[in-house]
């Protein structure tokens, strides 16, 4: 089974909008492949819900915990400098490592500059459809 970590925001897009990641979100509910997060992803995620698009709390909260439900969610130990440019970005790098993920989907251009890491690949989310059709 395909095991993926996606990027805040994948997530994101697949909560706001239809589209290639809702269409990858509903992969996950259908267990297509396993999604593999981090709890910083997932606080990343709930921050900028209520920062960025005036979730509520609660309702922030209840996407946490719905992404958590569908997902594996890992506390990562590894610490990683791969990606200078946004060092926050390694969060997404170390998880797919760590959760044994093989992509990191995303639409960042300093993950997808990256393209690969130790048997990583970072791929956008219509190169990931595109995998999951095989």
């Amino acid at each position: 089974m395909i095991r993926a970590t996606l990027d805040t925001n994948i997530w994101l897009s697949s909560i706001l909008w239809t589209g290639r990641p809702y269409w990858i979100r509903k992969a996950i509910e259908g267990k297509e492949f396993i999604s593999v997060t981090s709890l910083k992803i997932l606080n990343e995620l709930t921050r900028v819900l209520r920062e960025y698009f005036q979730f509520s709390d609660d309702d922030a909260y209840e996407w946490y915990l719905r992404v958590g439900e569908m997902s594996e969610v890992l506390s990562p130990k590894l610490t990683l400098n791969l990606i200078e440019d946004d060092p926050d970005d390694n969060k997404f790098v170390e998880c797919a490592l760590e959760g044994r993920a093989r992509y990191v989907v995303t639409r960042d251009r300093h993950l997808l500059k990256v393209k690969e890491y130790e048997g990583v690949r970072m791929v956008d989310d219509g190169k990931f459809i595109g995998i999951l059709k095989g």
